[in-house]
């Protein structure tokens, strides 16, 4: 029985870290269903202008996102860790003046471009 222990020991270490191992690359080679390109690590405030660049709708047709949607004038619908705001503004045109635009986020720089980006737009905020 003594010479079991030593060997299971092991063995259990040894999956753990194969496990482990198998779990990073995976991490870090997530693609966008779309585009195909890598996608970006969670960021924070500082990261923003990242997810604003111009080329973005080139890469992620995120269009093409919300159009899928089948939003109509009048709907309701969720930003949900909005980051800043780039998907609730073009939400918000989807939805028209009578539709709402819920976002959300962490982080509270975020929250705070996403209330500059909504008066920039001059969208109503609540």
């Amino acid at each position: 029985m003594r010479r079991d222990t030593p060997r299971r020991g092991w063995l259990a270490a040894a999956l753990a870290v194969l496990i482990a191992a198998a779990a990073v690359p995976a991490a870090q080679t997530a693609r966008h269903p779309v585009s195909g390109r890598v996608l970006a690590p969670t960021m924070g405030v500082e990261g923003a202008a990242w997810l604003d660049r111009p080329e973005r709708e080139r890469e992620e047709a995120p269009s093409k996102a919300i159009a899928a949607l089948g939003l109509k004038t009048g709907d309701v619908v969720a930003d949900i860790g909005a980051g800043s705001g780039y998907y609730t503004v073009r939400l918000a045109a989807a939805v028209g003046p009578t539709g709402h635009v819920v976002a959300t986020d962490l982080q509270p720089g975020m929250l705070a471009l996403i209330k500059a980006r909504v008066s920039i737009d001059r969208l109503a905020a609540r």
